[in-house]
């Protein structure tokens, strides 16, 4: 996420749905580190397996642990779903189209 934005409360609407936090770095003076989001997530009772430099470090990490049922959502800012879209998306991940589901 951007330091700029509300993370707390983002993190407070999401954590009671999300089980598994991935967090990533964003880079330049907005860009909040990994390790800062990693922090609050845990201070509002969520669990991160992960802190990557980059969106694309994350996602590379998660390739080697999805099982083809896992679902992730990405997060956070419009960087850090470009940054993912912009490579291939890690195996065990499908891209649901129809009914709203797709990417947009």
């Amino acid at each position: 996420m951007l330091n700029d934005k509300d993370l707390d409360g983002v993190i407070k609407a999401l954590v009671t749905r999300i089980r598994d936090w991935v967090c990533v770095s964003l880079t330049g003076e907005r860009g909040c580190p990994a390790s800062e989001l990693s922090q609050r997530i845990l201070a509002h009772g969520g669990r991160v397996h992960f802190c990557a430099d980059t969106p694309e470090a994350g996602a590379d990490w998660l390739a080697n642990v999805l099982a083809p049922n896992d679902r992730v959502l990405a997060t956070g800012s419009f960087f850090t779903v470009a940054a993912l879209l912009a490579g291939p998306l890690p195996t065990g991940v499908a891209l649901l189209e129809g009914d709203g589901n797709e990417i947009r």
